[in-house]
């Protein structure tokens, strides 16, 4: 499944921008309860950017990103880059001016993307050894993290692109976790034959968005971001059952009843087919699959499992296809090109706000 997430080229974004706009003037009939419009982003990582040393990439792959219309981009916050050997003694992870922290690479990727009118959204992701839970790590897989230094990681983020710290910019948009119904990402996803991951995730996010609204409530925290599809090494569950766990609904596993705060659901709706593949399993979300999972966004919603102000957006934070070239496997561009037209349409008929494409590059194999 790793091997679908290549990029067919800034081109592809390019018909995002076009469909953004297409789907606003769509005469009727139209999808009754799909967003008024939908917004495009790119993905992209430092090893994405350009060739500076500092992985901070060039202003010129802002600059290309912006040209192809998306007004989103999503940056990573690897925790390890940020605070990785085991801090002092007398560290305040809370306090983003700590000399423990090193935020220079961030502030760069943050910087320039602002400076080419683009909404940064900042992506938490992976847990340096002494922050992580005690307990063995399942071959193949992280451990969670300690809530209290997770929670004190994100209040130092939060805090330092607030908009009040001079020569920096605000940062609205904070993302917990990349795929965390992924053992690869977060792990034990069974403890005992139980299904754990979904609780333990429950509880990343509840601690993460208390830390980014009491720095600022307008702030918006994006759960899920999940993996598409069950696999058994290393262990993923489906997506519809990891999100039926957290969210408490009705003949859940857990059996549970708590709440969740976010403000905006995310997934990662990857395909073998075209725009309109469905997953082979019951629990999996491909394409054709969103309208299964927007329908349980809005039964938490309307059980009140959902802890917000307003009823979350429903966005896909990462998605693609291969090309050809330059991959021999891929999809030839002519036909790619009206695959992630049509892709953007449903997606948008889906109830989703916002697409984020993968990465700018191709890769070469």
């Amino acid at each position: 499944m790793r091997g679908l997430r290549l990029i067919a080229g800034a081109a592809v974004v390019a018909v995002a921008a076009v469909l953004a706009v297409s789907v606003r003037a769509e005469p009727s009939p139209l999808p009754l309860d799909a967003p008024d419009r939908l917004r495009t982003g790119v993905y992209a990582g430092p090893v994405d950017l350009g060739s500076d040393a500092d992985g901070t990439g060039t202003p010129a792959a802002f600059a290309n990103i912006r040209k192809t219309g998306a007004t989103f981009v999503r940056l990573s916050l690897y925790w390890p880059a940020i605070v990785g050997a085991e801090p002092r003694t007398g560290f305040n992870g809370a306090n983003p001016d700590d000399t423990d922290y090193s935020w220079g690479a961030l502030d760069q990727l943050v910087k320039r993307a602002v400076a080419r009118h683009l909404e940064p959204i900042v992506s938490f992701w992976g847990v340096p050894t002494w922050a992580r839970t005690k307990g063995p790590t399942p071959p193949g897989g992280n451990a969670g993290p300690q809530l209290a230094a997770l929670k004190a990681l994100a209040s130092a983020a939060a805090t330092r692109y607030s908009g009040t710290k001079p020569g920096l910019p605000r940062v609205r948009y904070w993302m917990v976790w990349n795929e965390p119904n992924f053992a690869f990402y977060l792990s034990p996803v069974f403890d005992k034959g139980k299904l754990v991951s979904p609780g333990l995730y429950r509880a990343m996010v509840n601690v993460f968005a208390d830390a980014v609204h009491g720095v600022r409530p307008d702030n918006r925290v994006i759960a899920g971001g999940l993996e598409p599809f069950t696999q058994e090494q290393p262990r993923a569950i489906g997506p519809l059952r990891f999100m039926r766990s957290l969210l408490c609904l009705p003949h859940n596993e857990t059996g549970c009843r708590a709440k969740t705060k976010f403000d905006i659901w995310s997934t990662h709706p990857y395909t073998s087919g075209g725009p309109t593949h469905t997953a082979h399993n019951a629990d999996d979300v491909s394409l054709g699959d969103l309208p299964e999972m927007r329908a349980l966004l809005q039964q938490a919603w309307r059980l009140h499992r959902i802890a917000a102000p307003r009823e979350p957006e429903f966005w896909v934070t990462e998605f693609s296809w291969d090309s050809y070239p330059p991959d021999p496997g891929g999809v030839p561009m002519r036909l790619e090109v009206r695959w992630v037209a049509e892709a953007l349409y449903r997606m948008w008929a889906s109830g989703v706000s916002l697409v984020v494409w993968l990465q700018i590059h191709d890769d070469q194999n």
